[in-house]
């Protein structure tokens, strides 16, 4: 037995060994608060795990656990992650630094939009917690810039998406409320004039009913028609008072004759939009992995991650990565 038991020993100790491809070292330090993936880890010596993420505890790369408990701690504390040596330590330079500006609570900020002619950074606060009607402006003039609350008239709560076209802000207002601020609040699309600081609602409704949420938006380069999508956060958020009342979906809204068309409704929670310079491809993203469910009876669960749904993880862009944290 004893004798059976040193040849097991040794063959499996021979396993662990041979194990191939291997890159040494997986990570290191190759500047100031920088440092360098190699090969982007594609494989690290076993045995290593990394937890799924979830809301309330989420997960980075250097989290990563691995057998002796040294590999990728630098990652998890850099400032700047490089996956291509060649490239992103030219773009870093020899001393990279990064600024910390603003201290912001913990709520989703959405919708950034910059206004050239007033050197302004307009961009929302929405939930948790749930209920914040004003905006935010960054007020570039400054030295350091300042960054202050913002109300529009008429108010405008919760806007999601944003862009800038024709001197006029684009907001998909995702709130809605019966009387926040004084107000009603429905999920729209709005205008915001800059200038004048007065909002107009181009759409409330889609044939009586009110959208999920007016996510992300996009304007048309060539028809200036206004593209959005309209998945269901805003009730699992709490940032709206009324259950979903229509599927899923995105639509175009022809700012000439006002008509709201369904272009799509086969994604599971269409989210970000954009067009190719020409108008020719339209591209929207899925992010039904984090979904809820809609019953009344759940009330407002929030936005959990569904780790079966289908879904690709991305660490970062292809020279740099900036940390999860």
């Amino acid at each position: 037995m004893k004798v059976l038991l040193l040849l097991l020993g040794s063959f499996t100790g021979s396993l662990v060994q041979a194990q191939t491809g291997v890159t040494h070292p997986i990570s290191e330090e190759c500047g100031p608060s920088v440092v360098c993936v190699n090969h982007y880890a594609n494989v690290l010596p076993y045995h290593f795990f990394r937890n799924v993420s979830t809301m309330d505890a989420v997960t980075t790369f250097g989290d990563t656990t691995v057998a002796n408990g040294t590999v990728l701690q630098d990652v998890k504390t850099a400032d700047f992650i490089v996956y291509n040596k060649e490239k992103g330590l030219d773009i870093l330079g020899s001393n990279p630094s990064y600024e910390y500006v603003f201290a912001v609570n913990d709520a989703v900020h959405e919708a950034p939009v910059y206004v050239a002619s007033q050197n302004k950074l307009y961009l929302s606060q929405l939930a948790p917690p749930p209920g914040y009607l004003p905006q935010l402006v960054v007020d570039l003039n400054q030295d350091p810039p300042t960054l202050s609350e913002y109300l529009s008239d008429p108010p405008v709560y919760a806007p999601n998406g944003g862009t800038f076209h024709d001197g006029k802000i684009i907001w998909g207002a995702s709130g809605g409320n019966r009387s926040i601020g004084g107000t009603e609040q429905r999920i729209s699309l709005r205008t915001l004039d800059p200038e004048t600081n007065k909002t107009t609602s181009l759409v409330n409704n889609y044939f009586g009913y009110y959208f999920n949420t007016i996510d992300d938006i996009a304007v048309h380069p060539k028809t200036g028609d206004i593209w959005f999508t309209d998945p269901q956060y805003s009730w699992f958020n709490d940032i709206t008072d009324t259950p979903p009342q229509l599927p899923c979906a995105s639509y175009r809204y022809n700012t000439s004759s006002g008509a709201v068309v369904v272009v799509d409704d086969s994604i599971g929670q269409p989210n970000g939009i954009a067009f190719t310079p020409d108008g020719s491809i339209v591209y929207i993203s899925d992010t039904a992995a984090v979904s809820a469910p809609i019953d009344p009876k759940y009330g407002h669960p929030g936005s959990t991650f569904n780790t079966t749904h289908r879904r690709y993880v991305k660490p970062g862009p292809d020279i740099l990565g900036r940390p999860e944290r």
